[in-house]
């Protein structure tokens, strides 16, 4: 049994979501973001835990008897609320991933449209 190939004309193609790149860094900004929200209260605990440690030989080192105590010097300790490292800058960079692809695949899309619309292609773009 021989079929015969259909062509569907060339101003009817169109392109699946999946092949888009902005599609992509949508899914992967997205699914970076939820992780980093799913393992913020983990990380903050542990991540409080270890600057305590640190600030803790800071102010031993700070007291040592063979400088002398130096009060002067004052050691902000971490609080839950206030760490120094966070994990603010990579859920803010995953959110712009999202905004950005977001912006891409709706501006990716109406010019498929329009160029739908008028018959051409992208095939006709790069020739």
């Amino acid at each position: 049994m021989n079929h015969p190939v259909q062509h569907r004309p060339s101003a009817q193609r169109t392109t699946a979501m999946t092949e888009s790149p902005w599609f992509w860094l949508l899914l992967f900004s997205a699914t970076a973001w939820l992780a980093l929200q799913l393992a913020a209260p983990k990380y903050s605990h542990r991540q409080l835990q270890l600057e305590h440690q640190f600030q803790g030989r800071q102010w031993a080192h700070l007291e040592s008897p063979e400088d002398g105590p130096r009060k002067q010097d004052v050691i902000r300790f971490s609080t839950a609320d206030h760490l120094v490292v966070r994990l603010r800058p990579l859920r803010w960079a995953a959110l712009t991933g999202v905004v950005v692809a977001v912006v891409g695949l709706v501006c990716q899309r109406r010019l498929f449209s329009r160029q739908a619309n008028s018959g051409n292609t992208t095939d006709d773009l790069v020739a």
